[in-house]
């Protein structure tokens, strides 16, 4: 939509001209992902963007609450389900999917 172009438009110039991944912008948001307050900002206009269409795109009340739910939990908090894992006990030492790696 004419909105989630104009959210991520001014980030564009982040990527110098190159393609991912070799461009800032990308490995800032592989680094920062929704703490960059830039990349932030543009995940929440575009969730609240595709929020606003899914009744009119036929999404059920499942979908929708799914994805508002997805948006209050982790977009407006600047985090992502990752995040989640890390917070459990021994969080930062564990590995791909949860497992231990010490």
């Amino acid at each position: 939509t004419e909105t989630a172009y104009r959210a991520v438009k001014p980030l564009a110039e982040r990527t110098l001209g190159l393609p991912a991944p070799h461009n800032p912008l990308y490995e800032d948001a592989a680094r920062a992902a929704l703490t960059d307050p830039e990349l932030c900002e543009a995940a929440v206009t575009c969730f609240r963007a595709a929020l606003a269409a899914l009744p009119r795109l036929g999404a059920g009340t499942e979908v929708t609450d799914a994805v508002a739910g997805y948006l209050e939990r982790y977009v407006l908090r600047g985090r992502c389900p990752a995040d989640d894992l890390l917070d459990m006990p021994g969080g930062a030492d564990r590995g791909p999917h949860g497992r231990e790696t010490r």
